[in-house]
């Protein structure tokens, strides 16, 4: 009986250990199949990642899509005038610091052979001294600061003072603007030929003879044609037969574009569609020379304007 006990005992252990054996084969197997899936998925997405080359897409801003559908240049007027004193250095760069494509300034011929930029003949309205411009030189200019204007409190710890070409073409050419430069006249003064010799050797010397627009009234763009560089016609049309014959004087000497003086003026001497006709025709741009609004500058885009020029930036 005990005998008969002891192998009971005994063959129950063994078949104990069998089992615990088998069941822990079978528990390392399954924790085998578990995990190997998950090992080959790992590898296998680590692998795709690398062999994939990263492909990073442009960031769709509200700036990017606005610059996107509204292809003409917007030209500072005398720089940013909006928010800076209006034909300082502070402007120019500031049109360009605040988005603008170009800028655009007026240009004297001084007594001295410098050439000064400032839009009156006289000094009296920005610098609060009377003096006509061309009495003035790149020396004696810092005796007229400008202390009077729009925005020029702005400025109160800063010397501002009437820039010269040279200065302003450094700054367009460094941020690759475009140039429109308004030859300035009246019954006092001209711009003798050594004027505009050095006006045409410093557009050359910033490289900025493709992107600049000489322009003004017939007589005083007139020197200026067939020298290489684009020209313009400054023109507020008083009537369509006054814009018919200015364009036809345009066309004869070779002039490229026609700079209206404001949207009034342009709905008035002619039809948008028949405008856009007539540049086509005979290969002539036109643009405005003063844009109020985004919605006049919205309007410019859709009718063909080459450019749009503003205190502001109406874009």
């Amino acid at each position: 009986m005990r005998n008969k006990l002891l192998k009971i005992i005994m063959f129950s252990v063994v078949m104990l250990q069998c089992i615990l054996t088998v069941s822990c084969s079978f528990e390392s197997k399954a924790a085998l199949n578990l995990t190997a899936p998950l090992q080959t998925y790992s590898v296998t997405e680590s692998q795709t990642v690398s062999s994939e080359p990263e492909t990073t897409e442009p960031e769709t801003t509200k700036s990017n899509i606005e610059k996107s559908e509204n292809q003409i240049p917007l030209i500072g007027h005398r720089g940013y005038s909006g928010e800076y004193p209006e034909s300082t250095l502070n402007a120019f760069s500031g049109a360009f610091e605040n988005g603008f494509d170009g800028i655009e300034c007026d240009v004297w011929e001084t007594d001295s052979d410098d050439l000064l930029v400032q839009h009156d003949p006289t000094t009296t309205r920005t610098t609060g001294k009377k003096e006509y411009i061309w009495r003035l030189s790149k020396k004696t200019r810092s005796k007229f600061p400008i202390i009077k204007g729009d925005n020029v409190g702005k400025f109160r710890n800063e010397k501002l003072i009437i820039p010269t070409l040279e200065e302003v073409a450094e700054i367009v050419s460094k941020n690759k603007g475009y140039f429109y430069l308004h030859i300035k006249g009246n019954k006092k003064y001209y711009l003798t030929q050594r004027g505009q010799d050095s006006i045409l050797k410093i557009l050359r010397e910033y490289g900025l003879k493709d992107r600049t627009l000489i322009f003004g009234s017939k007589d005083d763009v007139e020197p200026f044609l067939k020298k290489g560089f684009k020209t313009g016609v400054y023109i507020a049309p008083k009537s369509k037969s006054h814009f018919k014959s200015v364009a036809k004087w345009c066309v004869k000497n070779g002039v490229d574009t026609l700079v209206i003086s404001n949207m009034r003026r342009l709905r008035l001497c002619t039809k948008p569609k028949n405008l856009k006709r007539f540049c086509k025709k005979y290969k002539m741009k036109f643009g405005l020379y003063s844009t109020k609004s985004k919605k006049q500058y919205d309007y410019l885009c859709r009718i063909g304007a080459e450019f749009s020029m503003s205190n502001y930036y109406v874009r």
